[in-house]
């Protein structure tokens, strides 16, 4: 009996035990399996690149956080309680749990950083509280943030600065025409082994070295962005050229019908790195290095002087000009009548607005004269070229037959129609005048040692002669 009372009452207590024990469990399970109720909050982007956005949040009641990230264009996807989902903060790298909304991570803390982005792309973060036990998310209540990531891009371009100068076109203007959502402190240009920074979009730089030349573009900061950029195509550089002919300075003196262009010009420098130079000096006058260039006459040219190079043996645009005028001072007297006993005869230059110098010491344009002699004037103009020219003034031949008459063993002569022949005879030169009966000079002829000349003279009666042999009356018929 006592046995079987007691198998009773274990079988009951057994049977009790388990069903409380049963009710316990349940009640246990219930309590650690309940849905989160406080959402995450206070969500921030705390640090942003062209590739990642940083996010950081403060915790609501869950055992972890669960995170999921889409582009701000897409539709938000909500997860679905007991689901498990795979994350990772390579975005694009976890569960698509729909709609392209993808799992990020399960969290402790709310810290955490996503990679994979693309710049200047707006991106939408959502979190959700999780219960690791139930795998119930909270989803009533929606924890989220929009930011965008960072963005660099730059476009660099060169541009050679004017068209008309060999030397404008060496200095070379480079662009770097940068967009960013950031401030960029320093630009730094590589190109044909030159170096340069700055912290302005662009830079001038003087490249010394010729030919066709790639150039590169360094930004900073980047912030994870691409800061190396390269030149869509390369920039011809002329070579240190000195062709730009500047002001206007007075032009050669053109004591011949011929001025000379070359590399030892007096005019203007020639770049050494042209090879080829073309000077215009008009329409009508064009002339090639080496080959001599031409001016016939005094007056203003413009100068303009094309190159090509060594690099593209075609025309580069490399040009410049100038106006520049040549002057030539030469000048020849006129023929002057004779100076009469008692008298007194003007003479003067033929050319006005010069600096003159006599060879009496007067310094107008004109002088009286007295007596008879060599007179010679020197005169300058305004780019200091000198023309010089003399005249012989002599006394009026006597209007009678003859007073000394003219030596024939010294001088010769004879006429006939419109002709008048002449023969010095002597080793030395002389000066034959030719007067009008009325003493007025109207030729001279400087005859040399052994000399025969025949000048064309009008039909008339003449006065033939000169200070040192004598003068005669002609008649040529």
């Amino acid at each position: 009996m006592p046995n079987f009372y007691s198998l009773k009452i274990s079988s009951f207590t057994s049977r009790m035990l388990c069903f409380f024990g049963f009710s316990l469990l349940n009640s246990l399970t219930y309590l650690s399996a309940a849905t989160p109720t406080v959402q995450a909050s206070n969500l921030r982007i705390t640090n942003k690149t062209c590739t990642s956005l940083k996010l950081e949040f403060d915790r609501g009641n869950g055992s972890k956080a669960f995170v999921t990230c889409r582009e701000k264009a897409k539709t938000k996807t909500l997860p679905i309680d007991g689901n498990n989902y795979y994350g990772i903060s390579i975005f694009k790298s976890g569960d698509d749990i729909g709609g392209n909304n993808y799992a990020i991570a399960y969290v402790i803390t709310g810290n955490l950083v996503v990679s994979n982005l693309i710049q200047n792309k707006a991106y939408t973060f959502e979190v959700f509280e999780w219960d690791s036990a139930s795998k119930s998310y909270l989803t009533s209540t929606t924890a989220t943030i929009t930011d965008s990531t960072e963005f660099l891009s730059a476009n660099p371009k060169a541009f050679r600065i004017g068209n008309d100068s060999c030397d404008k076109s060496a200095v070379t203007l480079f662009k770097a025409n940068v967009s960013a959502s950031f401030p960029i402190t320093k630009l730094k240009w590589t190109v044909a082994g030159k170096v340069d920074s700055t912290a302005d979009d662009s830079i001038k730089l003087f490249i010394g070295i010729g030919g066709l030349h790639n150039y590169q573009l360094i930004l900073t900061p980047s912030y994870g962005c691409k800061y190396i950029f390269q030149s869509s195509k390369p920039i011809l550089i002329i070579p240190t050229p000195t062709v730009k002919m500047g002001m206007t300075p007075p032009g050669p003196c053109l004591t011949s019908s011929h001025v000379y262009f070359n590399d030892q010009s007096t005019l203007y420098p020639v770049p050494r790195c042209a090879y080829i130079r073309t000077w215009y000096f008009d329409k009508d006058d064009i002339a090639t290095f080496p080959n001599q260039d031409r001016i016939f006459k005094p007056g203003k040219y413009r100068l303009v002087l094309v190159s090509e190079t060594l690099y593209d043996n075609a025309l580069t645009g490399c040009k410049d000009s100038v106006v520049v005028s040549f002057t030539n001072p030469n000048f020849e007297f006129p023929t002057y009548s004779c100076l009469k006993q008692g008298d007194s005869l003007r003479i003067q230059s033929p050319l006005k607005g010069f600096k003159y110098n006599w060879n009496n010491g007067d310094t107008t344009q004109h002088i009286w004269v007295k007596q008879r002699g060599w007179y010679s004037l020197a005169i300058m103009d305004s780019s200091k070229c000198v023309g010089t020219d003399s005249v012989f003034i002599d006394t009026c031949a006597p209007i009678i037959n003859s007073i000394r008459a003219l030596s024939k063993s010294k001088i010769n002569f004879s006429t006939k129609a419109g002709i008048i022949e002449i023969q010095n005879k002597e080793q030395q030169s002389h000066v034959v005048f030719l007067f009008t009966p009325d003493g007025r000079k109207i030729q001279q002829w400087i005859i040399g040692p052994d000399e025969w000349i025949e000048k064309p003279i009008k039909s008339g009666n003449y006065i033939i002669g000169s200070p040192d042999t004598g003068y005669q009356w002609i008649m040529v018929p």
